[in-house]
């Protein structure tokens, strides 16, 4: 199932489960590491303000999921064994989501991915994340079973907004794993998370969790953001797997560390230190296509900073100074492009908006500008130029004088079309 479509999915789900309806099935999410499992799920959390509660089963025990047994007294003398809920799984049985605090709290572990405006509101639903859970022991697993079967643990209920996911790994063959029990997986909405390169990068742009150098290499070799499919069997992809290899969790903490230390490091140190996280030739694939990039970026701000100097040589030169004639400006306007022209268009509009005393010498240019420029392009210097120093006026008073006091009227009528 591609990103989109689960999402849309859990959408619907968490709309329903705000208006009233508890969750009958959970989420199993499966797929390889790396891939997104769990930060689809953070962003879940993120994008409509959940409570994250993580229960990373593979580092768990059975203490550490149903509690430690304590002996309770009653009023009247009656012995019992209760088992007391952990912090980490306390959370889901709370009786209001109040006792949950508030976003950005110290109890909140997505409170640094979370935006301004939203810290300090309150929770509109818990996420209990089952992570790993088949790297759980089976003891663990048996404990997790009645929380996702009957929504309850040792008698309690969980919190009727309580939404439950899972995610494991998928591979048997590859990964260090229990295999999972038929009836506890008829418990969930199994899903093959697969969700594209495409999908994976437009989430790096939206977010700023990809920099721009790792998006551009990623777009133009698509097969470079996961591993290489590898025949299953004989230990061959278990030996690759097990060595720094290209996958997006590895591409994600590499990205973070190219934004922080790039400065630091040559480019030959940088490519080394990929290689840490995504192997040799992962590595040197970047070095190479990113700094094609950097050099591309250069020319293009070198081959703007020439088109700047001569639009600002243009206008010094032939409005300022009048030290250019109507000939040699009607030369460099021929050699503009629509971009040059636009431009050129934006200076002049920016800069005689600041002409609070203008010559006569300087009236007779923008007058002649008039002349020079396609009449829709001086329509819309006219237009947009503000007229906060008086610069139309003093300029239709030059034209009256010279008894062409309509010389501008065509100018204004563009304005309205």
């Amino acid at each position: 199932m591609s990103y989109k479509l689960l999402a849309k999915l859990v959408k619907v789900e968490i709309q329903s489960i705000l208006d009233g309806k508890e969750q009958e099935f959970s989420y199993l999410v499966e797929g390889p590491h790396g891939i997104g499992k769990s930060a689809f799920w953070k962003e879940v959390c993120i994008d409509y303000n959940g409570y994250f509660v993580d229960l990373r089963l593979g580092q768990r025990d059975l203490g550490d999921i149903i509690g430690l047994p304590t002996i309770v007294i009653d009023s009247d003398g009656t012995k019992h064994m209760v088992h007391i809920k952990p912090e980490l799984v306390r959370k889901m049985f709370v009786r209001s989501l109040d006792e949950l605090g508030l976003m950005g709290d110290e109890s909140d572990r997505l409170s640094k991915l979370r935006s301004p405006e939203k810290i300090g509101l309150k929770y509109d639903f818990i996420l209990g994340f089952l992570d790993e859970y088949n790297r759980g022991t089976k003891d663990v697993q048996q404990a997790v079973f009645e929380l996702v079967y009957d929504r309850t643990m040792n008698g309690d209920r969980i919190h009727p907004k309580c939404l439950l996911a899972a995610a494991c790994n998928d591979n048997l063959e590859i990964y260090t794993i229990t295999e999972g029990d038929p009836a506890f997986r008829s418990r969930f909405k199994t899903v093959k998370f697969v969700p594209t390169v495409e999908e994976w990068l437009s989430w790096g742009k939206r977010t700023g969790q990809l920099c721009e150098e790792l998006i551009f290499v990623i777009e133009g070799k698509k097969d470079l953001a996961d591993p290489p499919k590898l025949k299953e069997g004989g230990g061959e992809a278990l030996e690759y797997l097990n060595q720094p290899h290209p996958n997006r969790r590895s591409w994600h903490e590499f990205s973070k560390f190219y934004v922080a230390f790039r400065d630091q490091f040559t480019e030959i140190e940088m490519r080394d230190i990929c290689t840490t996280f995504v192997g040799h030739q992962s590595a040197e694939i970047f070095r190479l296509v990113s700094s094609q990039m950097v050099q591309k970026k250069k020319s293009a701000s070198t081959a703007q900073t020439a088109e700047m100097e001569k639009i600002d040589q243009l206008f010094d030169m032939y409005i300022r100074v009048h030290r250019m004639s109507d000939e040699q400006a009607v030369k460099i306007l021929d050699t503009f492009t629509p971009s040059d022209m636009q431009a050129f268009t934006d200076h002049c509009i920016k800069h005689l908006s600041k002409y609070q005393y203008i010559t006569a010498v300087t009236k007779n240019r923008v007058e002649s500008l008039a002349k020079i420029l396609p009449e829709e392009i001086f329509a819309r210097i006219w237009r947009e130029v503000d007229n906060k120093y008086k610069l139309k006026d003093k300029m239709i008073e030059h034209v009256t004088a010279k008894n062409i006091p309509d010389f501008f009227d065509k100018f204004d009528s563009g304005a309205s079309t």
